[in-house]
């Protein structure tokens, strides 16, 4: 007759001794079989524990013996006569519990798999967050690169201004940039009576040493000297810059405003960027905007990388570069 016993502790050694205790057995008589080893989990905590099936070999005669040896029952009748039944019946309780054992060892096993892919998935999704995160800044510098290169290629400036402005006196600077701005704002008058318009004003604001707005004040329409998407008033602005910096070494940067035109077309642009990331998200389907300047683009990619969910990035060549809105890839 062959008599089992399954032990389980946080090591090999621990689970042979339990199984041995519970048999009264020394280890060195009992056959030792592994069935799983000790492991642990993400956190370092033991999560399946060891598990051993010692065996040995008995008589039934023994073993019946051994039964009788231990009851306080008396009984008179002949070891010999015992129904072999009885070993049959140890054998197959012992079996329902290996079953059991290994019932448990597969539940076990799958609760391990499914929280080890819970980790691995947490990995993952911040993993892909800090990409698209470092996505969208590289989309952003490279606007910012783009509007500098375009500026750069047309316009000769000189990169040490800032040292030749200190070393120039203060007033003959100032007398400069206001030279600048009468040019301007000359040069601006003049187009804007060929454009028909009789009844403006202009206010000039200094934001920095060397830029300027220029803030067009007049009841009349506007809208035709703005054009569609600013695209006149930003054409303005470009050419007669030109004109104004061509017979000096420091540049100064103007800007056309009109009507507080700037700051409702950044607002608009904000709301626009707002809304298509509702849309993307909704309907998960990319969405491609009208060609825009490199600043109303730069807007849009700031709008955009501050939302969840979706990024943005610009693709095709200056004039028509466009800005593109897309589905984060985690959703």
């Amino acid at each position: 007759m062959r008599i089992e016993q399954i032990g389980e502790g946080k090591t090999i050694d621990e689970a042979v001794e339990i199984a041995c205790g519970i048999l009264k057995k020394d280890r060195y008589d009992v056959n030792i079989q592994i069935l799983n080893l000790p492991k642990k989990s993400f956190f370092g905590k033991i999560k399946i524990l060891a598990k051993v099936l010692i065996s040995y070999e008995e008589s039934d005669k023994t073993s019946i013996e051994n039964i009788l040896k231990n009851s306080s029952i008396k009984y008179d009748f002949n070891i010999d006569s015992i129904d072999p039944i009885i070993d049959e019946n140890i054998q197959i309780k012992q079996q329902k519990k290996i079953n059991n054992n290994v019932e448990f060892e597969k539940e076990e096993k799958i609760e391990n798999k499914i929280e080890f892919e819970k980790e691995e998935k947490i990995e993952n999704k911040i993993e892909v967050e800090k990409q698209e995160k470092i996505e969208n800044k590289i989309e952003v510098e490279k606007e910012e690169k783009i509007e500098l290169n375009l500026q750069k290629d047309i316009i000769i400036e000189n990169i040490d201004s800032n040292e030749s402005i200190e070393q120039q006196d203060i007033e003959q600077y100032n007398l400069l940039i206001d030279e600048k701005i009468e040019i301007f704002k000359s040069n601006l008058s003049n187009i804007m009576t060929h454009m028909g318009y009789e009844k403006f004003s202009f206010t000039t604001k200094k934001k920095e040493k060397n830029i300027v707005i220029i803030n067009i004040d007049s009841e009349e329409n506007m809208g035709f000297l703005i054009g569609k998407r600013g695209e006149t008033i930003d054409s303005l602005q470009f050419l007669i810059s030109l004109i104004s910096n061509r017979e000096s070494e420091n540049f100064v940067k103007f800007i056309i405003n009109c009507g507080n035109y700037r700051k409702k077309r950044e607002e608009t642009l904000k709301d626009l960027a707002i809304k298509i990331s509702k849309t993307v998200k909704k309907n998960k389907k990319k969405i491609m905007l009208e060609p825009m300047h490199s600043y109303e683009r730069r807007i849009i990619h700031s709008v955009i990388s501050n939302i969840d969910g979706v990024f943005s990035k610009s693709i095709g060549d200056e004039p028509n570069r466009k800005v593109i809105i897309l589905l984060n890839k985690k959703n």
